[in-house]
């Protein structure tokens, strides 16, 4: 692709065009799709939200709220750790 400065006949005026980002997609697409039905059909516990459909991380807030009241309500001790898998 031409940077639009420069000879065109020159290879150093041009930049390469990289698909890398849309065949990650359609990738990430045929695995999810693959994936769903056997996820919704009781691979993963309820209490796994990410990657889900009509689940996110509000529901999880939601439930670990929840989960620090009755712990409070039976003077427990609880300890949570939170982890995030991106870059």
């Amino acid at each position: 692709m031409n940077k639009r400065k420069g000879n065109r006949q020159v290879c150093g005026n041009h930049r390469g065009i990289s698909l890398l980002k849309i065949a990650g997609k359609i990738f990430a697409r045929i695995l999810l799709t693959r994936l769903s039905g056997h996820i919704e059909q009781g691979l993963l516990p309820e209490s796994q939200c990410g990657f889900r459909q009509h689940r996110g991380t509000t529901d999880m807030i939601f439930a670990a709220l929840q989960l620090r009241e009755k712990c409070q309500e039976m003077r427990t001790h609880l300890y949570t750790t939170f982890e995030d898998l991106t870059r």
